[in-house]
Protein backbone atom coordinates (compact mmCIF):
# COMPACT_ATOMS: atom_id res chain seq x y z
CA UNK A 1 0.00 0.00 0.00
CA UNK A 2 1.54 3.30 -0.70
CA UNK A 3 1.67 6.18 1.38
CA UNK A 4 -0.96 7.89 -0.84
CA UNK A 5 -3.42 5.28 0.33
CA UNK A 6 -2.18 5.40 3.92
CA UNK A 7 -5.07 6.69 5.93
CA UNK A 8 -4.10 9.95 7.71
CA UNK A 9 -3.84 9.95 10.85
CA UNK A 10 -5.70 13.70 12.42
CA UNK A 11 -3.79 14.64 15.82
CA UNK A 12 -6.18 16.16 18.21
CA UNK A 13 -5.65 17.63 21.80
CA UNK A 14 -8.62 15.86 24.15
CA UNK A 15 -9.92 18.77 26.71
CA UNK A 16 -8.15 18.27 30.19
CA UNK A 17 -10.80 17.28 33.08
CA UNK A 18 -10.51 18.65 36.17
CA UNK A 19 -12.79 18.39 39.45
CA UNK A 20 -13.97 20.69 40.97
CA UNK A 21 -15.11 22.79 38.10
CA UNK A 22 -14.09 26.14 37.76
CA UNK A 23 -17.53 27.58 38.81
CA UNK A 24 -17.77 25.10 41.37
CA UNK A 25 -14.36 25.75 43.24
CA UNK A 26 -16.03 29.61 43.16
CA UNK A 27 -18.52 28.41 44.81
CA UNK A 28 -16.73 26.32 46.75
CA UNK A 29 -14.57 29.22 48.14
CA UNK A 30 -16.93 31.63 48.86
CA UNK A 31 -18.52 29.37 51.15
CA UNK A 32 -15.90 29.05 53.07
CA UNK A 33 -15.22 32.42 53.51
CA UNK A 34 -18.59 33.12 54.53
CA UNK A 35 -17.58 30.31 57.43
CA UNK A 36 -15.96 33.58 58.89
CA UNK A 37 -13.52 30.93 60.83
CA UNK A 38 -10.76 33.67 60.05
CA UNK A 39 -8.68 32.83 63.23
CA UNK A 40 -7.79 30.90 66.01
CA UNK A 41 -8.75 33.44 68.27
CA UNK A 42 -12.76 32.65 66.58
CA UNK A 43 -12.69 29.38 66.70
CA UNK A 44 -11.31 29.19 70.41
CA UNK A 45 -14.48 31.52 71.45
CA UNK A 46 -16.91 29.30 69.49
CA UNK A 47 -15.58 25.59 70.75
CA UNK A 48 -15.45 27.00 74.18
CA UNK A 49 -18.29 29.25 74.81
CA UNK A 50 -20.86 27.92 72.46
CA UNK A 51 -20.82 24.73 74.09
CA UNK A 52 -20.87 25.73 77.57
CA UNK A 53 -23.97 28.05 76.81
CA UNK A 54 -25.50 25.25 75.04
CA UNK A 55 -25.06 22.88 77.79
CA UNK A 56 -26.26 25.71 80.34
CA UNK A 57 -29.48 26.13 78.60
CA UNK A 58 -30.22 22.46 77.59
CA UNK A 59 -29.00 21.24 81.37
CA UNK A 60 -30.02 23.87 83.65
CA UNK A 61 -33.42 25.03 82.36
CA UNK A 62 -34.92 21.69 81.04
CA UNK A 63 -34.23 20.33 84.59
CA UNK A 64 -35.65 23.26 86.19
CA UNK A 65 -38.91 23.06 84.49
CA UNK A 66 -38.84 19.38 83.89
CA UNK A 67 -39.27 18.86 80.17
CA UNK A 68 -37.13 16.33 80.55
CA UNK A 69 -38.73 14.24 82.85
CA UNK A 70 -36.89 16.37 85.74
CA UNK A 71 -33.85 14.29 84.78
CA UNK A 72 -30.52 16.26 84.67
CA UNK A 73 -27.99 13.27 83.42
CA UNK A 74 -30.94 13.14 80.36
CA UNK A 75 -30.39 17.03 80.15
CA UNK A 76 -26.29 16.35 80.00
CA UNK A 77 -26.55 13.89 77.74
CA UNK A 78 -28.40 16.33 75.31
CA UNK A 79 -25.94 19.10 75.70
CA UNK A 80 -23.03 16.64 75.39
CA UNK A 81 -24.13 15.36 71.99
CA UNK A 82 -24.76 19.01 71.03
CA UNK A 83 -21.19 19.71 71.55
CA UNK A 84 -19.67 16.86 70.09
CA UNK A 85 -22.03 18.06 66.80
CA UNK A 86 -20.17 21.20 67.10
CA UNK A 87 -16.81 19.95 67.59
CA UNK A 88 -16.55 17.51 65.04
CA UNK A 89 -18.41 20.37 62.40
CA UNK A 90 -15.77 22.82 63.66
CA UNK A 91 -13.29 19.85 63.35
CA UNK A 92 -14.04 19.55 59.64
CA UNK A 93 -14.12 23.06 58.48
CA UNK A 94 -10.26 23.56 60.23
CA UNK A 95 -9.30 20.04 58.46
CA UNK A 96 -10.84 21.40 54.83
CA UNK A 97 -9.78 24.50 53.14
CA UNK A 98 -9.99 25.09 49.78
CA UNK A 99 -6.90 25.31 47.94
CA UNK A 100 -4.70 22.60 49.81
CA UNK A 101 -6.69 19.72 49.85
CA UNK A 102 -8.81 18.66 46.65
CA UNK A 103 -9.87 15.23 45.06
CA UNK A 104 -7.72 16.32 41.92
CA UNK A 105 -4.86 17.65 43.80
CA UNK A 106 -1.71 15.39 44.26
CA UNK A 107 -0.73 15.08 47.90
CA UNK A 108 2.62 16.11 48.07
CA UNK A 109 4.53 15.84 51.89
CA UNK A 110 3.93 19.52 52.21
CA UNK A 111 0.28 19.07 51.69
CA UNK A 112 0.19 15.76 53.96
CA UNK A 113 1.94 17.60 56.52
CA UNK A 114 -0.30 20.47 56.77
CA UNK A 115 -3.43 17.99 56.59
CA UNK A 116 -2.11 16.32 59.50
CA UNK A 117 -0.99 19.60 61.59
CA UNK A 118 -4.90 21.10 61.19
CA UNK A 119 -6.14 17.94 62.22
CA UNK A 120 -4.20 17.24 65.52
CA UNK A 121 -4.96 20.59 65.99
CA UNK A 122 -8.34 20.35 65.11
CA UNK A 123 -8.87 17.24 67.04
CA UNK A 124 -7.87 19.05 70.35
CA UNK A 125 -10.24 21.78 70.13
CA UNK A 126 -12.63 19.11 69.75
CA UNK A 127 -12.07 17.26 73.16
CA UNK A 128 -11.48 20.44 74.81
CA UNK A 129 -15.16 21.39 73.57
CA UNK A 130 -16.78 17.75 74.74
CA UNK A 131 -15.00 18.31 78.03
CA UNK A 132 -15.88 21.87 78.61
CA UNK A 133 -19.83 21.05 77.89
CA UNK A 134 -19.43 17.95 80.03
CA UNK A 135 -18.19 19.50 82.92
CA UNK A 136 -20.69 21.86 83.46
CA UNK A 137 -22.48 20.46 86.45
CA UNK A 138 -26.16 21.20 86.59
CA UNK A 139 -26.91 18.06 89.23
CA UNK A 140 -29.84 18.98 91.52
CA UNK A 141 -29.41 19.63 94.87
CA UNK A 142 -26.11 20.67 95.24
CA UNK A 143 -24.85 24.22 96.57
CA UNK A 144 -23.79 24.86 92.37
CA UNK A 145 -27.20 24.80 91.31
CA UNK A 146 -29.35 28.24 91.08
CA UNK A 147 -31.87 28.54 93.14
CA UNK A 148 -35.30 28.98 91.83
CA UNK A 149 -37.48 31.51 94.03
CA UNK A 150 -41.20 30.67 94.27
CA UNK A 151 -43.74 31.88 92.41
CA UNK A 152 -46.95 31.75 94.55
CA UNK A 153 -46.34 29.39 97.76
CA UNK A 154 -43.74 26.70 96.51
CA UNK A 155 -42.33 23.38 98.64
CA UNK A 156 -38.52 24.01 99.28
CA UNK A 157 -35.84 20.67 100.55
CA UNK A 158 -32.41 20.84 102.54
CA UNK A 159 -30.12 18.96 104.12
CA UNK A 160 -30.36 19.53 108.11
CA UNK A 161 -26.90 19.04 108.37
CA UNK A 162 -25.78 18.07 112.73
CA UNK A 163 -23.08 18.38 114.82
CA UNK A 164 -22.40 19.11 118.57
CA UNK A 165 -23.32 22.54 118.22
CA UNK A 166 -27.11 21.68 116.98
CA UNK A 167 -28.25 21.19 113.19
CA UNK A 168 -27.72 23.72 110.46
CA UNK A 169 -30.48 24.31 107.63
CA UNK A 170 -28.53 24.22 103.95
CA UNK A 171 -29.08 25.99 100.89
CA UNK A 172 -32.94 24.92 100.01
CA UNK A 173 -34.21 23.60 96.18
CA UNK A 174 -37.38 25.03 94.81
CA UNK A 175 -39.46 20.60 94.37
CA UNK A 176 -42.63 22.43 92.84
CA UNK A 177 -41.66 25.67 91.41
CA UNK A 178 -45.23 26.26 90.00
CA UNK A 179 -47.57 29.86 90.22
CA UNK A 180 -49.97 28.27 92.26
CA UNK A 181 -50.80 27.12 95.92
CA UNK A 182 -48.49 24.32 96.72
CA UNK A 183 -48.00 23.43 100.41
CA UNK A 184 -48.52 20.91 103.23
CA UNK A 185 -45.55 18.79 103.07
CA UNK A 186 -45.31 15.43 104.51
CA UNK A 187 -42.58 13.04 104.61
CA UNK A 188 -44.01 9.28 103.41
CA UNK A 189 -43.13 7.06 106.32
CA UNK A 190 -39.63 5.63 104.98
CA UNK A 191 -38.38 9.15 103.53
CA UNK A 192 -38.47 8.12 100.15
CA UNK A 193 -41.26 10.98 99.10
CA UNK A 194 -43.43 13.70 100.39
CA UNK A 195 -47.01 14.09 99.52
CA UNK A 196 -48.16 17.65 99.69
CA UNK A 197 -51.03 19.79 98.42
CA UNK A 198 -51.23 20.99 95.02
CA UNK A 199 -54.14 23.19 93.38
CA UNK A 200 -54.99 23.22 89.70
CA UNK A 201 -55.40 26.74 88.77
CA UNK A 202 -57.32 25.59 85.92
CA UNK A 203 -60.52 24.49 87.78
CA UNK A 204 -59.86 25.28 91.18
CA UNK A 205 -59.07 21.50 92.39
CA UNK A 206 -56.65 20.57 94.99
CA UNK A 207 -55.40 17.39 95.24
CA UNK A 208 -52.89 15.27 96.85
CA UNK A 209 -49.59 14.57 94.88
CA UNK A 210 -46.41 12.84 96.01
CA UNK A 211 -42.91 13.80 94.98
CA UNK A 212 -40.47 11.30 94.63
CA UNK A 213 -36.59 12.45 95.48
CA UNK A 214 -35.42 9.58 93.33
CA UNK A 215 -36.42 10.12 89.85
CA UNK A 216 -37.73 14.08 90.45
CA UNK A 217 -40.83 13.02 89.75
CA UNK A 218 -44.52 13.73 91.08
CA UNK A 219 -47.61 11.75 90.55
CA UNK A 220 -51.13 12.54 91.71
CA UNK A 221 -52.49 10.58 94.53
CA UNK A 222 -56.33 11.75 95.02
CA UNK A 223 -58.29 13.09 91.89
CA UNK A 224 -62.03 13.57 92.89
CA UNK A 225 -63.25 16.54 91.33
CA UNK A 226 -65.46 18.43 92.07
CA UNK A 227 -63.93 17.28 95.54
CA UNK A 228 -60.35 18.48 97.09
CA UNK A 229 -58.53 16.80 99.01
CA UNK A 230 -55.40 18.36 101.64
CA UNK A 231 -53.16 17.56 104.36
CA UNK A 232 -52.17 14.07 103.59
CA UNK A 233 -51.15 12.41 106.94
CA UNK A 234 -49.97 8.46 106.85
CA UNK A 235 -52.13 6.27 108.57
CA UNK A 236 -50.69 4.46 111.61
CA UNK A 237 -51.16 0.93 109.63
CA UNK A 238 -49.35 2.44 106.84
CA UNK A 239 -52.38 1.37 104.54
CA UNK A 240 -52.81 4.77 103.06
CA UNK A 241 -53.41 8.61 104.05
CA UNK A 242 -55.67 10.24 105.60
CA UNK A 243 -57.00 14.16 104.21
CA UNK A 244 -58.96 16.28 105.19
CA UNK A 245 -62.05 16.16 101.92
CA UNK A 246 -63.83 19.73 101.54
CA UNK A 247 -66.96 17.71 99.58
CA UNK A 248 -69.45 19.08 97.21
CA UNK A 249 -71.20 20.72 99.38
CA UNK A 250 -68.32 22.78 101.25
CA UNK A 251 -68.27 20.39 103.72
CA UNK A 252 -64.68 19.25 105.63
CA UNK A 253 -64.73 15.93 106.78
CA UNK A 254 -61.67 13.44 107.50
CA UNK A 255 -61.51 10.63 105.23
CA UNK A 256 -58.88 7.75 103.85
CA UNK A 257 -57.71 6.71 101.16
CA UNK A 258 -55.29 3.73 99.69
CA UNK A 259 -51.56 5.09 98.53
CA UNK A 260 -52.70 5.19 95.34
CA UNK A 261 -55.79 7.46 95.88
CA UNK A 262 -58.42 4.31 95.99
CA UNK A 263 -61.27 2.91 98.58
CA UNK A 264 -61.48 6.17 99.67
CA UNK A 265 -64.24 6.00 103.15
CA UNK A 266 -64.96 8.88 105.17
CA UNK A 267 -63.53 8.37 108.63
CA UNK A 268 -66.04 10.44 111.09
CA UNK A 269 -69.44 11.64 109.27
CA UNK A 270 -70.43 13.43 112.19
CA UNK A 271 -67.70 15.77 112.96
CA UNK A 272 -67.27 18.85 110.76
CA UNK A 273 -65.69 21.39 110.08
CA UNK A 274 -62.74 19.32 110.20
CA UNK A 275 -59.20 21.61 109.62
CA UNK A 276 -56.04 19.17 110.39
CA UNK A 277 -55.43 16.09 112.19
CA UNK A 278 -52.94 13.80 113.46
CA UNK A 279 -52.89 10.32 114.79
CA UNK A 280 -52.14 9.34 118.59
CA UNK A 281 -52.48 6.01 117.71
CA UNK A 282 -54.33 3.53 115.28
CA UNK A 283 -57.72 4.88 116.75
CA UNK A 284 -57.38 8.16 118.47
CA UNK A 285 -57.54 11.58 116.65
CA UNK A 286 -56.20 14.81 117.53
CA UNK A 287 -57.94 17.41 115.13
CA UNK A 288 -58.11 21.20 114.58
CA UNK A 289 -61.99 21.64 114.18
CA UNK A 290 -62.85 25.23 112.68
CA UNK A 291 -65.09 27.66 114.69
CA UNK A 292 -65.45 30.76 116.98
CA UNK A 293 -62.92 29.58 118.55
CA UNK A 294 -61.07 27.11 116.65
CA UNK A 295 -60.93 24.03 119.21
CA UNK A 296 -58.74 21.24 119.29
CA UNK A 297 -60.76 17.96 119.84
CA UNK A 298 -59.69 14.45 120.51
CA UNK A 299 -61.78 11.49 118.79
CA UNK A 300 -62.27 7.79 118.23
CA UNK A 301 -62.47 6.14 115.18
CA UNK A 302 -64.18 3.68 116.81
CA UNK A 303 -67.28 5.35 117.70
CA UNK A 304 -66.88 8.75 115.99
CA UNK A 305 -67.14 10.62 118.80
CA UNK A 306 -65.03 13.58 120.08
CA UNK A 307 -64.37 15.61 122.94
CA UNK A 308 -62.85 19.33 122.82
CA UNK A 309 -59.62 19.76 125.12
CA UNK A 310 -58.25 23.54 123.99
CA UNK A 311 -59.50 26.81 122.28
CA UNK A 312 -57.95 29.31 120.45
CA UNK A 313 -55.46 26.64 118.48
CA UNK A 314 -53.81 27.31 115.83
CA UNK A 315 -52.84 24.99 112.41
CA UNK A 316 -49.58 23.10 113.26
CA UNK A 317 -50.64 19.81 114.84
CA UNK A 318 -48.17 17.12 115.28
CA UNK A 319 -47.82 14.03 117.39
CA UNK A 320 -45.04 13.77 119.65
CA UNK A 321 -41.77 11.48 118.44
CA UNK A 322 -41.28 8.53 120.28
CA UNK A 323 -44.80 9.32 122.54
CA UNK A 324 -48.34 9.07 121.50
CA UNK A 325 -48.68 12.78 123.00
CA UNK A 326 -49.56 15.83 120.27
CA UNK A 327 -48.25 18.76 120.86
CA UNK A 328 -50.10 21.85 118.95
CA UNK A 329 -50.12 25.68 119.27
CA UNK A 330 -52.04 27.67 121.36
CA UNK A 331 -52.51 31.74 120.88
CA UNK A 332 -52.91 34.01 124.03
CA UNK A 333 -54.13 37.20 124.72
CA UNK A 334 -51.59 38.77 123.17
CA UNK A 335 -52.01 36.44 120.06
CA UNK A 336 -48.80 35.29 120.44
CA UNK A 337 -48.22 31.38 120.24
CA UNK A 338 -47.19 28.79 122.80
CA UNK A 339 -46.49 25.00 121.80
CA UNK A 340 -48.12 23.43 123.95
CA UNK A 341 -48.31 19.18 124.40
CA UNK A 342 -51.39 17.15 124.90
CA UNK A 343 -50.89 14.33 126.93
CA UNK A 344 -52.08 10.87 125.54
CA UNK A 345 -53.40 9.56 128.79
CA UNK A 346 -55.17 12.39 129.67
CA UNK A 347 -55.22 15.75 132.13
CA UNK A 348 -54.85 19.22 130.97
CA UNK A 349 -52.61 20.19 128.25
CA UNK A 350 -48.70 21.45 129.27
CA UNK A 351 -46.27 24.25 128.05
CA UNK A 352 -43.54 23.19 126.03
CA UNK A 353 -42.11 26.89 124.81
CA UNK A 354 -43.21 29.79 124.47
CA UNK A 355 -43.17 30.41 120.24
CA UNK A 356 -41.22 32.53 118.01
CA UNK A 357 -42.60 36.10 118.00
CA UNK A 358 -45.21 35.82 114.53
CA UNK A 359 -44.10 31.63 113.65
CA UNK A 360 -47.32 30.04 113.58
CA UNK A 361 -46.10 26.53 112.58
CA UNK A 362 -43.68 23.77 113.97
CA UNK A 363 -42.71 20.15 113.44
CA UNK A 364 -40.22 17.53 115.18
CA UNK A 365 -36.72 15.82 114.10
CA UNK A 366 -36.70 12.23 115.67
CA UNK A 367 -34.43 13.56 118.29
CA UNK A 368 -36.77 15.84 119.75
CA UNK A 369 -35.51 18.68 118.24
CA UNK A 370 -38.27 20.93 117.53
CA UNK A 371 -38.43 23.60 114.90
CA UNK A 372 -39.99 26.71 113.76
CA UNK A 373 -40.01 29.52 111.26
CA UNK A 374 -40.74 33.06 110.62
CA UNK A 375 -39.78 35.33 108.15
CA UNK A 376 -36.67 34.07 106.46
CA UNK A 377 -35.35 32.50 109.70
CA UNK A 378 -36.08 28.92 110.65
CA UNK A 379 -35.12 28.13 114.36
CA UNK A 380 -34.75 25.00 116.21
CA UNK A 381 -34.89 24.17 120.22
CA UNK A 382 -32.65 21.39 121.12
CA UNK A 383 -33.54 19.12 124.19
CA UNK A 384 -30.32 19.25 125.42
CA UNK A 385 -30.43 23.26 125.80
CA UNK A 386 -34.00 23.32 127.35
CA UNK A 387 -36.46 26.29 126.11
CA UNK A 388 -33.96 27.96 123.78
CA UNK A 389 -34.54 28.75 120.48
CA UNK A 390 -31.26 28.85 118.04
CA UNK A 391 -31.47 30.65 114.62
CA UNK A 392 -30.21 27.48 112.24
CA UNK A 393 -30.82 28.83 108.77
CA UNK A 394 -31.28 32.68 107.62
CA UNK A 395 -32.16 33.21 104.21
CA UNK A 396 -32.73 36.99 104.15
CA UNK A 397 -30.07 36.78 100.44
CA UNK A 398 -32.82 35.03 99.01
CA UNK A 399 -36.11 37.31 100.09
CA UNK A 400 -38.06 34.13 101.28
CA UNK A 401 -40.58 33.78 103.79
CA UNK A 402 -41.41 30.48 105.32
CA UNK A 403 -44.78 29.53 107.05
CA UNK A 404 -45.20 25.51 107.46
CA UNK A 405 -42.85 23.10 107.75
CA UNK A 406 -41.94 19.18 108.15
CA UNK A 407 -38.88 17.08 109.00
CA UNK A 408 -38.03 13.87 107.68
CA UNK A 409 -38.25 10.65 109.15
CA UNK A 410 -34.60 10.46 109.63
CA UNK A 411 -34.07 13.96 109.91
CA UNK A 412 -31.69 15.13 107.42
CA UNK A 413 -33.75 17.08 105.76
CA UNK A 414 -36.85 19.28 106.09
CA UNK A 415 -39.62 20.56 104.06
CA UNK A 416 -40.34 24.24 104.15
CA UNK A 417 -43.53 26.33 102.61
CA UNK A 418 -42.26 29.16 101.09
CA UNK A 419 -42.97 32.45 99.22
CA UNK A 420 -41.42 35.53 98.07
CA UNK A 421 -41.19 38.28 101.06
CA UNK A 422 -42.88 41.75 100.59
CA UNK A 423 -39.70 43.65 100.05
CA UNK A 424 -39.90 47.35 101.20
CA UNK A 425 -39.89 50.27 98.79
CA UNK A 426 -40.69 48.17 95.88
CA UNK A 427 -42.27 49.42 93.17
CA UNK A 428 -44.42 45.94 92.50
CA UNK A 429 -45.94 46.34 96.52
Amino acid sequence: MSNAEAPRQIHTTAPSLSWPAPHVERLQENLWRAIGLSSWTARLILVLVLPLLGAHAVGQPFYSLGLVEGSWELGMGIAAIGSVLVAFALWLAMLWRPGQLRFSDRVTPVVRGTIKNRAWRATCVAVVSVLSACGTDTAPQTADVEFVPPRDTDILLADIEWSTEGPRIGTPTNLTQRGDYDNQPHFVPDGSGLWYTANDPQNGQSDIWRYDFASGMVARVTASAPESEYSATPLPDGSGISTIRVEADSMQRLWRFDEDGSNAEVLMPELAPVGYHTWADENTLVMFVLGRPATLQRGDVRTGQAEVVAENIGRSIWTIPGTQDVSFMQQDEDREFAIMRLPFGGGAPELIIQGVPGAQYHAWAPDGTLFTASGHLVYARIPEIGSVWQTVGDFMDLHLTFSRLAVSPDGSQIALVAELAVLENFPGN
